[in-house]
């Protein structure tokens, strides 16, 4: 552990082989992405010519805004899982959905900026906004974009919501947990139990 960061010691003593170990993972990294994109660059190349003849070369902003929620059928299909048959659906557990709204509250009232935390909750945000389509002004602006106005289906930004959903529940389940500070494991232990149970 001495030797490792010592590499990273702002000294002149670092040796040439000791900077060669800590890039090793970036080249690697680097070399990875290189050729993966090579070796997905046939099906790429394959598909742009495909969508040329396609019917996604150009969508109509009817036919972009396919499989939209209303606000109102967002918010029943937040509360019940299987209430429209879209392949997609903004259904959070509740507990996990009121762990998520905990998790801000707790980050403003102990007035802690974390930069992980606001960069999630935006994601929720403009995913949820994305989600209901033409009746937001947000995603209609997608419309004019290339390469995305090839894509239809806002719904499908629930991926994103349910995603920073659970990432933001987190956060709560750490503010929830922080304020039980019991001193026995054991009852520290029944306390995660039972709030996990509960979600």
């Amino acid at each position: 552990a001495v030797e490792t960061l010592s590499v990273y010691r702002s000294s002149d003593d670092r040796r040439p082989a000791d900077l060669l170990r800590c890039w090793k993972s970036l080249a690697v990294a680097r070399g990875a992405v290189i050729l993966a994109a090579g070796l997905g660059s046939f099906q790429l190349f394959e598909s742009w010519a495909a969508k040329s003849l396609s019917i996604r070369n150009l969508l109509d902003a009817e036919r972009f805004n396919d499989l939209t929620y209303s606000p109102t059928h967002a918010l029943r299909a937040f509360l019940a899982p299987i209430y429209r048959r879209i392949e997609s659906t903004p259904f959070v557990a509740r507990g996990a959905a009121i762990l998520a709204l905990l998790g801000p509250i707790a980050a403003l009232r102990k007035r802690v900026s974390d930069r992980h935390l606001l960069f999630w909750l935006i994601v929720a945000i403009v995913s949820g906004l994305l989600m209901m389509g033409s009746y937001t002004p947000l995603y209609g602006l997608q419309y004019y974009i290339p390469i995305v106005n090839s894509f239809r289906g806002p719904s499908r930004h629930s991926f994103e919501w349910t995603f920073a959903l659970s990432v933001l529940a987190a956060y709560g389940w750490d503010a929830v947990s922080s304020y039980v500070r019991p001193k026995r494991e054991d009852v520290r232990l029944n306390a995660a139990l039972i709030t996990s149970i509960a979600t």
